[in-house]
C-alpha cells in the first residue's frame, strides 16, 4: 500500500483499476489515444459505482489523457514504485526513449 503504480499506455484502464482494487497503493495510468482515453471515463464511473455497490474498498487511482513522456507527468513518473508498460504496442523509438527514461530513475 505504500507503492506507487503507474501503467504506461493504460488504455481503458483496467489494468489500473485492478491494481487499485487488490492492492489499495496509489495507482496511475496514462493514455495517449483518444479513443482508449474517452471510454476510460466510462471504466472509471462504472468501476466506482459497482465497487460503491458492493462496499469493496479500492487506493486512491488517477486515469490521465497525454504523452507519459511529456514533462508534466515527471512527478509521477519519478514516484512510481512499480511501472507496468506494455512495450509490444510501441515502435523502436518510443522504446528507446522510454529506456533512456528509465537509466535517469
Amino acid at each position: 500500500e505504500n507503492d506507487v503504480f503507474l501503467d504506461l499506455g493504460s488504455g481503458v484502464g483496467q489494468v489500473v483499476l485492478q491494481v487499485a482494487s487488490l492492492v489499495g497503493c496509489k495507482c496511475y495510468g496514462i493514455e495517449k489515444a483518444e479513443i482508449p482515453a474517452k471510454y476510460s471515463e466510462e471504466m472509471d464511473r462504472q468501476f466506482v459505482k459497482w465497487m460503491d455497490f458492493y462496499g469493496k474498498s479500492y487506493g486512491d487511482y488517477e486515469l490521465l489523457k497525454g504523452d507519459f513522456l511529456d514533462p508534466k507527468f515527471d512527478d509521477i513518473f519519478n514516484s512510481a514504485t512499480v511501472i507496468f508498460c506494455n512495450n509490444f504496442a510501441f515502435g523502436p523509438a518510443l522504446n528507446h526513449q522510454l529506456k533512456m527514461k528509465f537509466q535517469n530513475l
